[in-house]
């Protein structure tokens, strides 16, 4: 495959779903294209080029077919401890505390929204579904949503099934382990109503439009987007920045990976420093006096 055609590959997977395909990266991306090629007959990586900028349903489906080669899955629970850690002993409760004081002072239910963004197989979501039964006694009082969302379509199937190899708890306590998921040999299955507590959508970050009522995709008290952008070139990470902002409630939380966000604008997000990690809350630009650029980030990968 000539070097021009596959710039026309790297920049059409980069308009579409945000990727950085570095140099590096060439050699491995021509495989991939290739296998797909062989997987549907194909000989000429022109004819391949040509059926995914076609607007068509087969289009589509092959499309959806190289975006589950060309993106990275590697997730477990609790990853990262020093940001879950901060997630349940301060953001979180800080959360709850402004819902319990509302409930208080109208009368409403107390209501979070939570969102992963770029889920993988689902162990960030029920994670913090985890967090929230352990933080939350009068679960049934409250009406919570935790979205987790992926581009891949395999990766949400699996995350659906709730069903995970003991690798995915290398961080885990095993009293936690044993509590919330159900040994069946050499897999662990997570109890029923926390996979039904958790609801899985797919979600181009960079393509699809929100806030969205349509999809439940607004309000959200807290977005979790950890280890997506450091795959992104910067025009895309500062268009998902923006949908983000527009996604969350003000004074809503935006946590990402350790120093994703270096050189950025921060836009509508104040930079909130801890010892464990840097987290970013929408506030009103109004009340900003500029924007400032987000500096890398003190906690450790």
């Amino acid at each position: 495959m000539n070097d021009a055609l596959i710039h026309l590959f790297i920049q059409l997977i980069s308009s579409r779903i945000g990727l950085q395909v570095r140099p590096q990266d060439r050699t491995a991306l021509s495989q991939k294209i290739l296998t797909r090629m062989k997987a549907i007959k194909l000989a000429l990586p022109e004819k391949y080029y040509q059926l995914l900028t076609e607007r068509s349903l087969e289009s589509q489906k092959e499309w959806r077919q190289l975006v589950l080669l060309v993106t990275t899955n590697e997730s477990y629970f609790m990853r990262d401890k020093g940001q879950f850690s901060l997630l349940e002993k301060v953001i979180l409760p800080e959360l709850i505390e402004q819902k319990i004081k509302l409930k208080k002072t109208l009368g409403i239910q107390p209501t979070l929204r939570l969102w992963s963004a770029g889920c993988s197989t689902g162990e960030e979501p029920y994670s913090l579904v985890i967090l929230l039964k352990q933080l939350i006694s009068d679960w049934s009082e409250w009406k919570i949503l935790v979205l987790g969302s992926d581009i891949n379509d395999a990766a949400l199937e699996k995350a659906k099934r709730g069903i995970y190899s003991e690798w995915s708890f290398r961080l885990v306590d095993s009293q936690v382990q044993s509590r919330y998921f159900k040994q069946h040999k050499n897999e662990w299955e997570i109890d029923v109503n926390l996979r039904h507590s958790v609801d899985f959508k797919s979600v181009n970050l960079v393509s699809d439009n929100f806030p969205n009522l349509y999809n439940n995709i607004y309000n959200m008290d807290l977005i979790v987007c950890r280890n997506v952008f450091v795959y992104f070139e910067a025009k895309y990470i500062s268009i998902v920045l923006k949908k983000f902002a527009q996604t969350l409630k003000p004074g809503g939380y935006l946590m990402t990976g350790h120093a994703e966000l270096h050189g950025q604008t921060a836009g509508e997000f104040k930079p909130k420093i801890f010892p464990e990690s840097v987290v970013y809350q929408r506030c009103d630009l109004q009340k900003m006096n500029s924007a400032p650029q987000i500096r890398p980030q003190s906690g450790k990968p």
